[in-house]
């Protein structure tokens, strides 16, 4: 039965990326929108463009595992089954402590529906 969720997981899935090299080696907060609704807030330590394209742009199967990036899949459906004036946000940072900071700040005070709650 997993490996039966997993194939319509990746039959549903969405493909895309970010292609501008700029984003490279860049980190920070990145946030999805829907028209002007924003939906999730989240943040990337290392590579923006690897977060995004390898991370939701790109469904591996063994992120839909349980010891998986459950998230990824997630997002990816939520995105999937939007596909319309969907966007994505990017907020370059340095600093990792200022990262992870304000990206909790930003989801305590924006309460995007996509985030899951505890």
């Amino acid at each position: 039965m997993p490996d039966t969720l997993i194939l319509l997981i990746v039959l549903l899935a969405s493909f895309f990326v970010i292609a501008d090299s700029k984003f490279e080696n860049t980190r920070g907060i990145y946030a999805y929108f829907v028209g002007d609704e924003l939906k999730y807030i989240g943040r990337c330590r290392d590579s923006m463009k690897k977060r995004i394209n390898q991370g939701y742009g790109k469904i591996h199967p063994k992120n839909c595992y349980l010891d998986g990036q459950v998230t990824n899949c997630r997002l990816n459906w939520l995105i999937t089954g939007v596909q319309k004036n969907i966007s994505l946000w990017l907020c370059v940072m340095d600093s990792l402590d200022e990262i992870v900071d304000e990206e909790k700040r930003l989801i305590r005070v924006c309460d995007p529906p996509w985030n899951k709650r505890n």
